[in-house]
């Protein structure tokens, strides 16, 4: 059902016609009005998402899905309109969802390798520090030892 204004719908119309008016609400969902544009297939079946289906846009890859497409329930879709505003809710596609976890997963091994090699650069520090002084006192050891030779 196209989204209209002014127009007197019938009783049975309205709860669609309140979940057809968010359909411009949130940014990354549909407020960016790219329809008829071009990206604006749906990714999962690669028809156009149009004014009159509901449609999401994901914040990582920037395509379109159908609502639908992406098993986006109707409560989850109300949540997102409703808190358009909150610059920190993100909605990420299923394909991104897995690549952001593979990522977050190879980000959180990274930092525990460089924690590890923190560690042992800090152990061969204090080892370089230690043998370093060692020689310190060999060298003094030796000047005293020529010293008294002389």
């Amino acid at each position: 059902m196209p989204i209209t204004k002014g127009t007197k719908l019938a009783k049975g119309d309205k709860a669609e016609s309140k979940k057809q008016s968010k359909l411009c609400a949130r940014s990354s969902i549909a407020k960016k009005t790219a329809f008829g544009n071009e990206n604006t297939n749906c990714v999962e079946c690669g028809n156009l998402v149009l004014k009159s289906q509901i449609g999401l846009t994901c914040d990582v890859c920037g395509f379109w899905h159908h609502a639908k497409c992406e098993k986006v329930s109707d409560e989850v879709y109300e949540f997102l309109c409703d808190h358009s505003d909150d610059a920190s809710l993100a909605w990420y596609c299923k394909k991104c969802v897995v690549v952001s976890n593979k990522l977050a997963i190879a980000t959180a091994e990274i930092c525990d390798q460089q924690q590890q090699m923190d560690l042992i650069v800090e152990h061969l520090k204090s080892d370089m520090c230690g043998k370093m002084e060692q020689m310190k006192l060999e060298m003094q050891e030796l000047r005293v030892m020529i010293s008294t030779e002389f």
